[in-house]
């Protein structure tokens, strides 16, 4: 065998497999071809809002639930140092007892039992109203826990003592603003005629 036909073999086997190669992929190009969707930056809404509603209604009151229980424990680590402190440390904290105490009965009556499956289909745009009520109620627990942990902080110095309250206050925060966020809500500063 010479060269020249060893080459002209392997052109023709090359040419082949292109050949066979392309009728494949012929083959399938009536079929049509899944690819996923690209991204959309326009906001969908549920596909049953009913089920988003109560699933939010249900998350947001064992979120808020915990944040309930995270703002007893502040309430009873701030009663517990109410012993220690004197003077304005002591207003301070009596001030701050008062805060949680009130963030505290707002986040049990946000954290309320959520409605059944029957209820929400019955009357959807009352439950949908709730949820913004518990929202509202989160939201305002929220300012108070804040407004309590300021007045914690501005007395830390004069007794350490406060710094697990103060703590115990951010961690009762975060859970408030999770509760808020499992609602479909977001923390939103109160309006002056609210005040």
């Amino acid at each position: 065998m010479s060269t020249g036909s060893l080459f002209g073999v392997r052109n023709v086997l090359a040419w082949t497999a292109c050949l066979a190669l392309l009728a494949g992929c012929r083959g399938g190009a009536d079929k049509e071809i899944d690819l996923p969707s690209p991204p959309t930056t326009y906001t969908v809404g549920p596909k049953n809002p009913e089920a988003a509603l109560l699933e939010q209604l249900r998350s947001g009151s064992v979120q808020l639930a915990a944040a309930a229980e995270t703002v007893q424990e502040a309430l009873d680590k701030a009663k517990e140092t109410q012993d220690a402190v004197v003077g304005a440390e002591l207003e301070a904290l009596m001030a701050a007892i008062d805060l949680i105490d009130s963030a505290g009965q707002g986040l049990a009556q946000a954290a309320a039992e959520p409605p059944t499956q029957a209820q929400v289909a019955a009357a959807f745009s009352k439950w949908d109203d709730d949820r913004k009520t518990r929202i509202q109620t989160a939201n305002d627990a929220y300012y108070e826990l804040k407004e309590a942990l300021g007045l914690i902080e501005s007395q830390e110095g004069n007794y350490v003592g406060l710094a697990p309250l103060a703590d115990v206050l951010s961690l009762a925060m975060k859970d408030t603003e999770d509760g808020i966020s499992a609602l479909g809500g977001k923390i939103e500063i109160p309006s002056d005629d609210d005040e």
